[in-house]
């Protein structure tokens, strides 16, 4: 049987089972490359955490490749991890970059792998999948910006 806690400041508290923060299916997710937090919607179906990436630009960097995209109109460079073939419901499969960057949800910090997409005609710029979720959420899907906490713990 697990034990459901609350910990953190007065007013900055976070629910907790076993260790694992819980979250609503709305979140507040910080991107570190640009200081800037951002609405996310959390997809448990989702492997992969995805991101709103406009102009998007591959280069060479010291013989390496990189890529440049915009996101909420800040710049950020990255080096591509891979691409990815994303299979698409009545259409044709398509390529996705994949770069790693740090995302703060609640109190944890992690270093992911996001697929970069036009994600303009959604409501969340951010869809955070399974690859940020594995070992540290759980998710409650009845409630809606529950994790307030900006207490850093750092998971590289």
């Amino acid at each position: 049987m697990g034990v459901l806690s609350l910990f953190g400041a007065k007013n900055n508290s976070v629910a907790t089972h076993d260790n694992h923060v819980i979250i609503g299916r709305l979140e507040k997710v910080h991107v570190m490359a640009v200081d800037m937090s951002k609405k996310a919607r959390i997809d448990t179906g989702a492997k992969t955490t995805s991101i709103d990436a406009q102009e998007i630009e591959t280069f060479l960097r010291d013989g390496k490749e990189w890529v440049s995209f915009t996101f909420n109109n800040q710049r950020i460079q990255a080096p591509l991890v891979r691409m990815v073939r994303i299979k698409r419901h009545g259409g044709k499969p398509i390529r996705r970059p994949v770069v790693e960057l740090e995302l703060q949800l609640a109190k944890i910090t992690k270093k992911v792998e996001v697929t970069l997409a036009n994600r303009a005609r959604y409501h969340y710029p951010i869809l955070i999948g399974r690859n940020f979720l594995r070992n540290h959420f759980i998710v409650d899907v009845n409630r809606i910006f529950i994790s307030s906490s900006h207490k850093l713990i750092k998971m590289l």
